[in-house]
């Protein structure tokens, strides 16, 4: 049953997109709730874990708050699979927890703002980002019990588009009877953790960074030995669109810091086949690593690249649409295959503490925003990498 669970979790993910939106909301009105409903104070504070049994007693694609989008079709996958838990706290704030397995060790927590309902008995409104845009859900308990000191709710959800039936538990997640090592830490999923991973203020020392390597996990399945289980873990905050513009640091990367100034991106191969994927025999004896320039600023190493390959899952898999206005199309060819990518990437690195094999940092771009551990270790060989670009210029038509 685990296996079956996983195998959801990791299809309904895939799908998954997150908005950005500078302003969140509840009905234009400022998120102070209304505690004194003894249902909605037994809500707060505390993570609610989601029960993998999921029943639909509606399906209603009705809903015009929202414009068309490509993810649209997969939202029921994206709440009825990816979706672990929740947290409502009492200043107002919420966080959902998702699972995305597009990384072996990445949870996904989408924040908003909620209220109690002003007409509803026992129901709140939580405004927020998901991992597919934004939604307004309206969540009302329909009975709540307690056990051995683990509560259960049974709820109704209307998302707009749709309304679910979901019981929901604050004693632990169906995800739990796997190991420490595939979930680590699953108990602390919460909003509450970010606030030991605060970002340092103190100007970064660019000499100690100076000809290093920093690897981001899981970049390779043979050198997770070398990381510790729980610094595996990573948090992100925000992702703009994991579904039609898939960022590609989501699957990991390594980066060497050069002394002149220049970094070498080395990204899993799997960005790298399905950038390169039709003219894998002209590439297969070259070392490919994504080239750009690197420096210090007060506390951050701002990277910047213009040859970070495009990736899209949506693309890929459903041959859906993406915007190629912010992309390169180096090369392609009468098939419709192209190698793309970004015409301008920036990456803004910032130091949060130290650990016994690395570092904890805040990698962050306009399309995603990490808190995650970085394995230090000596700088690759640099000598016959070639950029994606240059590698483009060889191609030729099969």
């Amino acid at each position: 049953m685990k296996h079956i669970v996983l195998a959801a979790l990791s299809l309904a993910t895939l799908f998954a997109a997150c908005d950005q939106r500078n302003v969140i909301d509840v009905h234009q009105e400022a998120a102070v709730p209304d505690l004194n409903n003894p249902v909605v104070q037994k809500l707060t504070s505390t993570t609610w874990f989601k029960d993998v049994n999921l029943n639909i007693p509606n399906d209603s694609w009705s809903s015009t708050n929202y414009s068309k989008k490509a993810s649209g079709p997969f939202e029921g996958m994206l709440y009825s699979m990816a979706w672990l838990g929740m947290e409502l706290q009492r200043d107002g704030t919420s966080t959902l927890i998702f699972y995305p397995p597009v990384t072996k060790y990445q949870f996904l927590l989408c924040r908003g703002k909620w209220k109690t309902s002003p007409t509803d008995p026992n129901t709140v409104i939580i405004d927020t980002k998901t991992p597919v845009g934004y939604a307004t859900m309206r969540v009302k308990v329909m009975d709540m019990q307690t056990k051995d000191n683990v509560a259960m709710i049974r709820t109704y959800i209307d998302t707009g588009n749709r309304v679910m039936m979901i019981d929901f538990f604050n004693g632990g997640s169906v995800l739990e009877g796997g190991s420490p090592t595939e979930f680590p830490d699953l108990r602390n999923m919460r909003q509450a953790w970010f606030d030991g991973m605060q970002v340092s203020r103190q100007p970064i020392d660019k000499s100690l960074f100076n000809n290093t390597a920093w690897e981001m996990s899981p970049h390779s399945r043979d050198v997770e030995k070398d990381f510790e289980i729980p610094q595996m873990a990573i948090r992100t905050t925000f992702i703009n669109d994991l579904l039609t513009k898939t960022p590609s640091l989501v699957y990991g990367a390594k980066f060497n810091f050069a002394q002149d100034g220049n970094v070498y991106i080395d990204i899993p191969s799997v960005v790298k086949e399905t950038a390169f994927r039709p003219w894998a025999s002209q590439v297969e004896d070259k070392t490919i690593m994504v080239k750009g320039t690197w420096r210090t600023q007060g506390n951050r190493i701002i990277i910047e690249t213009n040859e970070l390959p495009f990736a899209s899952v949506g693309e890929a898999v459903f041959q859906l649409p993406v915007d190629l206005q912010p992309l390169d199309v180096l090369f392609s060819d009468n098939n419709g295959d192209a190698v793309r990518v970004w015409k301008n990437y920036y990456i803004i690195i910032e130091y949060i503490k130290p650990a016994n094999t690395g570092a904890w940092f805040r990698i962050s771009s306009p399309q995603e925003t990490y808190y995650l551990f970085m394995r230090k270790q000596p700088i690759d060989k640099l000598t016959d990498v070639k950029g994606v670009r240059e590698t483009a210029k060889t191609l030729k038509q099969p």
